[in-house]
């Protein structure tokens, strides 16, 4: 082929281009993906790889998202996919609004969406013109948006937001968040005519005109900054939303009493899941709510902070616990809770310093126990303060823990029985067949095993004063398996006093073996200052010792007479 002028040879290399594209375009359509899958298949494939690169609130707070429409680059793939793209209104209609996106995004986001619902999510803790012109844009388009997600305040919301007021008759989910959780004092807009709502989720603002949007549809309510007035609108709306599946509410301080309350009875008999957590002395206004509504026995109760304070309000903990206490054991509820098989004392996993109790109507092995699990949970209280293990006992002997077969105390710091606390809250687990027991928390176990029918005891731990109680029951007489990790036997490796925790383990043993209830499985992990004779010293008093050898000698005392002469020898030096 000859060419006798530049511009035909640049038409041939652009044909050859075209016709290399088209090339590869087919060249992709016989590739497996394309090839197996149909079209439909794909475009659900597309949807959910969409909704997953959706950032969210914390994404946007901490810089962690790849960006807000990064999931546009699967129609760069190829051709093919890009036409599937194109073509696909519900992948369009996922709508991402920060400070800094251009008004022109969402103007063609919403011509490629055609008339299909809107998910939008809008993240504007500050006024910027093109995120406030991009969500004004946005919610001109109320009356077809499905779910709704603001992190606005509500002076913006007021100011620039007017249209937030229209109708929503599509609306399902409607999330509105005060930035960096500060209080409104002012009333935002809120959706009308959104009957058929089936999420609710407000942080930060008011209830006063929150109730307009409480509806018979709603299922799963959330809301914060709850003190007694709120509590009382949303306490009067509760009987408009007989089908509540999940609830959580967020209690704010309480400064005034509590005596305008309403003492009437709410049913929710579709209740699954509620959440409550407190801030400071609100534990009995939470109380009092818990013991105005009844709601289905097997529901599944999670309280978080709550605790005792000094002052006027100190004992309102000890309220709230009486309060849960009577929902799990069935008082005010609707048909009978089953009975708790297994029981769990850990550290958060939010990586706070609180105590999690936790428990189950199923049985679950301690290693299940351990890991943590959250699935089917009938109850779960977390606590921060010093009083927490107090708080624990008080529970532990208010519900029915007679049926436990399973129980797992991790090493926490809160975590710290007297023997007198270990009687008191767990004197009713006659079936508990597993115990396992992490570091320092296992310190006065031994001695709590040897409680058995010897006559007249005295409550060693106990409160001064405390009368000797008669013909103590065995405490745990079913135990089958004992697990011990991270326990330390002595406190420095060649200690010999009666008083050791190996010690008194072994006295704790050879009576239980004497009266009967010799212990059929004790498993010694991660041990401290334990060695292979003391091993074979256990092992004649159990039918089976399982440990995993490792050897781990820490000598205190050594180390503390180390640290004295290196101090002379500095004092004498200088």
């Amino acid at each position: 082929m000859e060419f006798e002028t530049q511009q035909e040879v640049e038409a041939a290399i652009d044909q050859h281009y075209r016709t290399i594209c088209d090339l590869k375009f087919r060249w992709n359509m016989f590739s497996p993906i394309n090839r197996r899958f149909p079209p439909e298949v794909l475009e659900e494939v597309f949807l959910y790889y969409a909704m997953g690169m959706c950032p969210s609130v914390y994404e946007f707070l901490h810089r962690s998202s790849p960006g807000a429409y990064a999931w546009i680059r699967i129609g760069h793939v190829c051709r093919f996919w890009r036409e599937i793209v194109l073509q696909l209104p519900r992948m369009w209609g996922h709508i991402t609004v920060g400070p800094y996106t251009m008004p022109e995004c969402v103007d063609e986001m919403l011509r490629r969406s055609r008339q299909t619902s809107l998910v939008v999510q809008a993240y504007l803790p500050a006024h910027t013109l093109s995120g406030f012109t991009s969500l004004s844009v946005v919610l001109a388009q109320l009356h077809r948006t499905r779910n709704l997600n603001l992190t606005v305040s509500a002076a913006h919301l007021v100011e620039h937001f007017g249209t937030l007021g229209g109708t929503a008759p599509k609306l399902r989910n409607f999330t509105l968040t005060e930035p960096f959780g500060l209080g409104s004092p002012v009333d935002p807009p809120f959706p009308t005519q959104a009957t058929h709502l089936n999420r609710l989720v407000i942080s930060g603002h008011p209830l006063t005109k929150v109730q307009q949007m409480f509806c018979p549809s709603l299922r799963h309510l959330s809301l914060s900054s709850m003190n007694i007035d709120s509590l009382e609108i949303l306490y009067q709306s509760l009987v408009k939303m007989p089908s509540i599946r999940t609830l959580e509410l967020q209690f704010l301080d309480m400064h005034n009493t509590i005596s305008m309350f309403s003492d009437e009875n709410v049913a929710l008999p579709h209740l699954r899941s509620m959440r409550l957590s407190a801030g400071g002395n609100s534990a009995a206004l939470c109380a009092r709510f818990l013991r105005r509504v009844t709601f289905p026995g097997d529901t599944s109760i999670s309280c978080i902070g709550f605790q005792d304070v000094v002052g006027y309000f100190r004992g309102s903990s000890t309220a709230f616990v009486s309060a849960i206490a009577d929902k799990l054991n069935g008082v005010g509820t609707i048909g009978t809770p089953l009975p708790l098989k297994s029981l769990s004392l850990r550290s958060s996993k939010s990586g706070e310093t609180a105590l999690v109790m936790q428990g189950w109507t199923s049985e679950h092995t301690v290693d299940s126990l351990h890991r943590g699990i959250r699935k089917h949970c009938q109850f779960e209280n977390q606590w921060s303060a010093r009083c927490a293990i107090i708080q624990v006992v008080e529970l532990c002997s208010a519900i029915k823990l007679s049926e436990v077969t399973s129980f797992y105390i991790s090493d926490h710091p809160l975590a710290r029985f007297e023997i007198y606390d270990w009687v008191k809250a767990f004197m009713q687990m006659q079936k508990l067949r597993t115990l396992d027991v992490r570091s320092f928390a296992a310190r006065t176990l031994p001695a709590v095993l040897m409680l058995q029918h010897d006559g007249p005891n005295s409550m060693p731990g106990g409160p001064s004063g405390a009368k000797p109680i008669l013909q103590w029951k065995p405490m745990f007489p079913s135990l089958q398996r004992l697990v011990l990790r991270g326990v330390h036997f002595k406190e420095y490796y060649r200690q010999k006093d009666e008083l050791t925790f190996l010690a008194v383990l072994g006295e704790a043993l050879r009576k239980r073996k004497s009266r009967g209830l010799q212990l059929p499985q004790l498993v010694i992990q991660d041990a401290v200052n334990f060695t292979a004779s003391d091993e074979n010293r256990l092992a004649l008093l159990v039918k089976h010792l399982e440990w995993d050898g490792e050897e781990t000698i820490l000598d205190d005392r050594e180390e503390d007479e180390k640290n004295c002469t290196d101090e002379e020898e500095f004092d004498s030096d200088g």
